[in-house]
C-alpha cells in the first residue's frame, strides 16, 4: 500500500498549545486561523473555524470570503472522510466563484471537487472536473496549476489500473512543474509507481532515486516519508526484503513524527506483509490490526481493502478457511466500491485459493479467469502471472493437465519478461527467488508426465539467471558484437515506448493503442531476426536459459555427467544428463526444511568437533549416509562407472553448503572415492565460462602467480599464516623461474596483486578470506595494505578485473562461502568466474593451513606434473589426504567450481 498525497497541500506548521478564537466578525482572521489549523492537520478545529468564517462571510455578504470559507471547509471534509458532504460544499463554492468571475478560485475548487469524486471512485466525473480546471488554468497561463492537475489526472488513471495512461498524464505534469521543488519530486515518485505496476522495475528505481536525491534538499518530511514508502514497495516486489523492512521502518517513523495517519497505516500494513512473508503470522496480524484500526477511524476504504486482504491470507495460512472466505469477500466488496480493479483482482485470487482448498475447483477457476481478463485489460503483468498460476492449480484439480501446463508456461513466461526490466544483481536475484512457485509447479507436472528434459529446462530458467546475464553480457561485449547487432532492437524498443504515449487515429493511448500494438509487433520481429543471426544476443534480449538440446550438447561436448538438484517445499527433484545425451529424472520425497536440518547438522557436528577433538564420533557419518540415500542413491545407476569421468554437481538451496565429496554409501565409501566432482551454479552458466585449454597442455610452462601469507591490515586482528608461505613456495618450485612470480609477506600488497592478476594463467592466493553472509559485496581477500590500497580486495573490485587465468586457487579459509541465494552462493567464487576464469578452487570452511598445504602440493603434482584435469587432480589430492586423515573436515572443504577438465 502507498502513502496518499495531494500536491497543493503544505506540510509545515507548528501546533499551538491552545487555539485562540478571534472575534466572530473578523472573517479574514478566522480564515487565517482555519488555514493554520488545517496545515497543522488539526482538522476538527479547522472545520469549526471554517464554519464560523462561512457564517461571518454570509452575514457580511462578502462572496470573496464566502468562496474561501467554502473551499477550506470542502477540502477539510475530504481529508476527514466526510467526502459526500464535501461535494455539496464545493459545488456551492463553484457557483459563488463563477458569479464573481474568479477563474483562479474555480481552478482550485474544481481540483478539490475532482479529488472528492476520485475518493468516491467516480472516476469519469473526477476526470471531467480536472479537465474543466485544466482549461481555466491554460487560459490563466498558470503552468504550475496545470502540472498539479495533470498529476491528479494521473492519480485517477492509476487507480483505474491504466498505468500507461497515468504515465502520459505524469509526463504532462513533469513538463509544467519547476524541477527544483518538492512538487516535482512527488511527480517523480508517481512516475516511478506507474512503472512499478507495469513491471518496469529499473525505470521505477531510477525515478525513486532521483526523487530521494531531491527530497534531501527540502525541509519536507512528508515528501521524505513518501519516497521511503515507494522504495520499500519496490524492494518488496523485487524480493529485497531486508531493504524493504528498513525503508518501511523509516517511513513509519516519519509518518508518526508528522502525524500522518494514512502514512502510518500504510507502513504498518507493509511491515505486516513482510512479517507474513517471513512466516511470523502472529506478528504480521498485530501490524495489520494496527493498520486496520487507523483505516476504520479515518474511513480509508482504499487502505482497508488491501489490509483486509492480507488479514484473510493469514486466516487461510492458519487453516481457518471459513473466516478467510468471509474476509476475502469483504475485501472484494470494498475494492469494487473503491474502484480498485487491480486490488479487486488480488482479492479474487485469494478467493480462488480458498475455494480450491474447500474442494470447489470450478468456482476457483472462474475467479482466476476473471482476474486474468482484468489483468490483461489494465496491463498488470504481475497480476496476470498470478492469475495463470491459480488457473493451473484449479485445472489440475479438475484433471485438465494439458491446460494446466499451458497456464504454468504462461505464468513463468510473464515472470521472465518482468525480470528483464531489472538491472541490478540483487533485484534480479530477489525477484526470481520470490516467484519460484510456478516454476516448481511446472517442474512437478512435467516430471509426473515423464518429460524429464522439459522439466530440467524449466529448473534452469528458475536459477542462476542474474549470474547468467552478467557472464553473457561480458562475453558479448568483449567480442564486440553487441552495439551494432542490438541497434535495431533498441530502436524498436524506443519506438514502442514513444507509441505508448502517442494517441492513435482513434485517440487511444497506452499499450492497447494501434500504434503501440504495431510497435510491439515490430519489436518481436527484430528479436526474431536477431535470433537467426546471433542466438546469444537474442537470448540476452529475450532472457532464455539453455534449451534442452543445448544442455544435452554441452554434456556431450564436455564429456561430463550433470547432476542437477531442485529443492522445493514438498520434494527434491534430481536430474542426470549423461555424455550420450540421456536425460533422467527422479523425485525424492524430502522437502526443504528436512534437507536444511540435515545439512546444518553435519556442519554443526564438525564445528563442535573442533573444540572436543575431531574423533570418529564427530564425523557425522549417519547424517552423511542419510544424505547419500536421498541425494545420490536414487540416481547412482545413471552415474558413470569410471571414477575418472567427471560429474558436475549443480546444487540448489542449502545443498550449496553440502560437501558432496564426503557423502557415504551403505558400504562407508565416500562419493569422492567413486566419482570425480566439480560444481556449477547452473548448467547454463557453463556455456559462458572461458575455455580451459592452457595449463592442461602447457604443464609447467603455464605462467603462475603465487601470493602467500600477506601482512593483514592491523584493524582486522587476523593472524599471519606461516604455512601459507610454505605452501606457495612449495608450489612455486614446480614452475620455471621465468614463468612464475611469488609474493609473500609484506610484498603481497593489494596494489601488486591487482597489477599482476591479469597476466598469469594460474593464480594461487593463499590468504585470509573475509566472507559476509549478509552483504556479499563486502566479502574480500586480505592482502598487505599500501600504495593507496587498504588491503581488502573486495568482491566488486574482483568483478572489475579482466583475468586471463585458466584456474584460480583460493586456498584461504571459507573462500567458497557467501550469501546463499537462488542464484547460488554470492561471494568470491562468483566474482572470479565473472572476471574471466573458467574454474576456481575454493574452500567451504576454515581449513587447517597445514592440511591445506599438503593438499595443494598433491593437487599441483597431479594437475601440472601429470597433466590431469583440475577436477581429477583435486580428487587425487583429496584421496591422498583421506588415507591419512579420515575425518571429512580435514580434506572435504575444497571444491572446484566451473569447468571440470
Amino acid at each position: 500500500m502507498l502513502i496518499a498525497f495531494v500536491l497543493f497541500m503544505s506540510s509545515a506548521a507548528v501546533t499551538p498549545d491552545a487555539v485562540a478564537q478571534p472575534p466572530e466578525t473578523d472573517v479574514p482572521a478566522l480564515l487565517t486561523e482555519a488555514d493554520s489549523l488545517y496545515r497543522q492537520r488539526t482538522y476538527s478545529l479547522a472545520a469549526r473555524a471554517y464554519e464560523q468564517a462561512l457564517d461571518g462571510a454570509e452575514t457580511a455578504g462578502d462572496p470573496d470570503l464566502e468562496t474561501k470559507a467554502l473551499l477550506g471547509l470542502g477540502r477539510t471534509y475530504i481529508v476527514t472522510g466526510r467526502v459526500e458532504e464535501s461535494l455539496a460544499i464545493l459545488e456551492r463554492a463553484l457557483l459563488v466563484a463563477k458569479r464573481r468571475g474568479d477563474r483562479a478560485d474555480q481552478v482550485r475548487i474544481l481540483q478539490n471537487l475532482g479529488i472528492a469524486r476520485h475518493d468516491l471512485a467516480r472516476h469519469t466525473l473526477a476526470i471531467e472536473a480536472y479537465e474543466r480546471a485544466l482549461d481555466l488554468a491554460r487560459e490563466l497561463g498558470d503552468r504550475s496549476a496545470e502540472g498539479q492537475l495533470w498529476n491528479n489526472v494521473a492519480s485517477v488513471r492509476y487507480r483505474q489500473g491504466d498505468y500507461t495512461g497515468a504515465l502520459v498524464a505524469l509526463a504532462e505534469a513533469r513538463s509544467r512543474i519547476p524541477p527544483d521543488t518538492p512538487e516535482y519530486a512527488r511527480v517523480l515518485t508517481n512516475i516511478g509507481r506507474s512503472h512499478l505496476y507495469l513491471g518496469q522495475y529499473s525505470e521505477a528505481l531510477s525515478f525513486y532515486e532521483e526523487a530521494r536525491a531531491l527530497s534531501g534538499r527540502f525541509d519536507d518530511r512528508h515528501l521524505e516519508g513518501l519516497v521511503w514508502d515507494r522504495l520499500a514497495n519496490l524492494y518488496e516486489r523485487t524480493g529485497q526484503y531486508d531493504r524493504a523492512w528498513e525503508a518501511n521502518s523509516k517511513a513509519l517513523a516519519i509518518a508518526r513524527e508528522i502525524g500522518l495517519r494514512q502514512g502510518e497505516s500504510a507502513t504498518l500494513e507493509n511491515l505486516g506483509i513482510l512479517r507474513k512473508r517471513a512466516g511470523d503470522l502472529a506478528s504480521a496480524l498485530e501490524y495489520l490490526d494496527q493498520a486496520r484500526r487507523i483505516q476504520l477511524a479515518d474511513r480509508d476504504e482504499t487502505g482497508a481493502g488491501t489490509t483486509l486482504n492480507h488479514i484473510a491470507d493469514i486466516f487461510r495460512l492458519q487453516g481457518d478457511l471459513a473466516e478467510a472466505l468471509t474476509t476475502y469477500h469483504e475485501a472484494l466488496a470494498i475494492d469494487r466500491r473503491a474502484g480498485q480493479r487491480g486490488q479487486a483482482g488480488t482479492s479474487r485470487l485469494g478467493l480462488s485459493d480458498v475455494l480450491l482448498d474447500l474442494g470447489e475447483p470450478t468456482a476457483a477457476l472462474a475467479q482466476a479467469d476473471t482476474v486474468l481478463i482484468v489483468a490483461e485489460e489494465i496491463h498488470h503483468a504481475e497480476l496476470a502471472a498470478q492469475a495463470e498460476q491459480r488457473r493451473a492449480r484449479a485445472l489440475l484439480a479438475l484433471g485438465e493437465d494439458d491446460q494446466a501446463l499451458e497456464a504454468l508456461y504462461a505464468a513463468v513466461d510473464r515472470i521472465e519478461r518482468l525480470r528483464t526490466e531489472l538491472t541490478t544483481d540483487p533485484a534480479k536475484i530477489g525477484f526470481l527467488e520470490a516467484r519460484q512457485e510456478p516454476f516448481h509447479a511446472l517442474v512437478d507436472l512435467l516430471v509426473d508426465h515423464g518429460r524429464a528434459l522439459q522439466a530440467l529446462t524449466v529448473a534452469e530458467r528458475a536459477r542462476g539467471r542474474a549470474f547468467l546475464d552478467l557472464l553473457a553480457g561480458r562475453v558479448i561485449l568483449e567480442e564486440g558484437r553487441a552495439e551494432a547487432a542490438l541497434a535495431p532492437v533498441r530502436r524498436a524498443e524506443d519506438e514502442l515506448r514513444n507509441a505508448v504515449g502517442t494517441p492513435d487515429p482513434a485517440g487511444v493511448t497506452g499499450l492497447g493503442s494501434l500504434l503501440a500494438l504495431r510497435a510491439a509487433d515490430a519489436l518481436e520481429a527484430e528479436i526474431a531476426d536477431l535470433a537467426e543471426t546471433d542466438q546469444d544476443l537474442a537470448s540476452l534480449v529475450s532472457v532464455q536459459a539453455l534449451t534442452g538440446g543445448e544442455i544435452q550438447a554441452l554434456a556431450r561436448a564436455e564429456s561430463v555427467t550433470f547432476v542437477e538438484y531442485l529443492v522445493t517445499d514438498r520434494a527434491l527433484v534430481i536430474w542426470v544428463v549423461t555424455p550420450d545425451e540421456r536425460v533422467l529424472a527422479h523425485r525424492e520425497p524430502i522437502g526443504r526444511s528436512a534437507l536444511r536440518e540435515l545439512v546444518q547438522r553435519v556442519r554443526a557436528t564438525w564445528e563442535g568437533g573442533l573444540t572436543t577433538g575431531l574423533g570418529p564420533e564427530t564425523d557425522a557419518a549417519a547424517d552423511l549416509a542419510e544424505l547419500h540415500e536421498r541425494l545420490i542413491a536414487p540416481v547412482a545407476r545413471w552415474l558413470p562407472a569410471d571414477p575418472e569421468s567427471p560429474v558436475v554437481v549443480v546444487p540448489h538451496d542449502v545443498l550449496f553448503l553440502l560437501p558432496f565429496a564426503a557423502l557415504r554409501d551403505a558400504a562407508g565409501r565416500t562419493l569422492i572415492e567413486r566419482h570425480t566432482l566439480a560444481y556449477a551454479p547452473a548448467v547454463s552458466v557453463l556455456k559462458w565460462l572461458g575455455d580451459e585449454d592452457g595449463p592442461g597442455t602447457q604443464g609447467t610452462q603455464a605462467r603462475w602467480l603465487g601470493v602467500g601469507d600477506p601482512t593483514p591490515p592491523g584493524e582486522t586482528g587476523l593472524a599471519r599464516l606461516p604455512w601459507a608461505e610454505r605452501e606457495v613456495r612449495q608450489v612455486a618450485a614446480r614452475f620455471p623461474p621465468r614463468e612464475r612470480r611469488l609474493l609473500v609477506g609484506g610484498q603481497a600488497t593489494e596494489a601488486a596483486v591487482r597489477e599482476l592478476l591479469p597476466h598469469y594463467d594460474v593464480v594461487h592466493l593463499a590468504t585470509h578470506g573475509v566472507v559476509s553472509d549478509d552483504e556479499p559485496l563486502a566479502s574480500a581477500l586480505i592482502f598487505t595494505p599500501g600504495a593507496g590500497h587498504d588491503g581488502y580486495l573486495r568482491t566488486p573490485e574482483i568483478f572489475s578485473l579482466d583475468l586471463d587465468a585458466d584456474l584460480v586457487v583460493l586456498s584461504g579459509c571459507s573462500t567458497g562461502l557467501g550469501k546463499l541465494s537462488g542464484d547460488g552462493i554470492l561471494g568470491l567464487s562468483r566474482a572470479f568466474l565473472f572476471a574471466g576464469t573458467p574454474a576456481i578452487l575454493v574452500s567451504q570452511w576454515d581449513v587447517s593451513d597445514r592440511a591445506t598445504a599438503e593438499l595443494m602440493e598433491r593437487f599441483y603434482a597431479a594437475r601440472f606434473g601429470s597433466g590431469r584435469g583440475a577436477a581429477a587432480a583435486l580428487r587425487e589430492a583429496q584421496l591422498a589426504i583421506l588415507e591419512r586423515y579420515r575425518h571429512p573436515y580435514l580434506w572435504a572443504a575444497f571444491e572446484l567450481v566451473g569447468r571440470a577438465r
